[in-house]
């Protein structure tokens, strides 16, 4: 594998990180292969196939979120000519944005909010074009954490220590 080759696998996971948090949909598909499988298996129990799937069921579960993905320290292989494989230590933060914050315990507030560790395990293919996809991408976490933010009744403190509460 080329340095070129390497740098452009390191290119191409950097867009999809950038395009999942920017909501670039249309881009952000076309990094995988039309073929392409996304496997998260602490999400869904059987992996979305091809890319119209992928990017579909992506954009209908993340868009109304506030998104960061973070991807560091990868380790790529040549697997072939034209194919390649790698390891990439992840961390992302998720926030919905979609309900209001509330004093009513039984539903949720600004939230959840899921912060994730882990490890992208991926396939890659180079294209007739030259170009370098995403041909499967598995997540892996090792840890993912959930909070529901809450709020008090109204948020309202006393004006005084003194004042009664209630």
């Amino acid at each position: 594998m080329s340095l070129e080759d390497l740098e452009a696998i390191r290119q191409l996971k950097a867009r999809y990180f950038r395009f999942v948090d920017t909501k670039q949909w249309d881009r952000w598909g076309e990094l995988f292969t039309e073929d392409a499988v996304l496997d998260v298996p602490l999400v869904r129990g059987e992996p979305l196939r091809g890319r119209p799937a992928i990017t579909d069921r992506v954009r209908q579960g993340l868009t109304p979120m506030i998104t960061v993905h973070h991807g560091h320290m990868p380790e790529i292989e040549l697997a072939g000519s034209d194919r390649a494989r790698g390891l990439w230590p992840m961390y992302d933060r998720l926030l919905t944005t979609t309900n209001e914050l509330t004093a009513d315990p039984a539903v949720s507030g600004f939230g959840p909010r899921y912060e994730g560790f882990g490890h992208y395990v991926e396939e890659y293919a180079r294209g007739e074009d030259g170009r370098w996809r995403i041909a499967r991408c598995e997540l892996r976490r090792l840890h993912l954490e959930t909070e529901r933010h809450r709020r008090d009744v109204d948020g309202s403190l006393p004006e005084t220590v003194t004042q009664e509460v209630g």
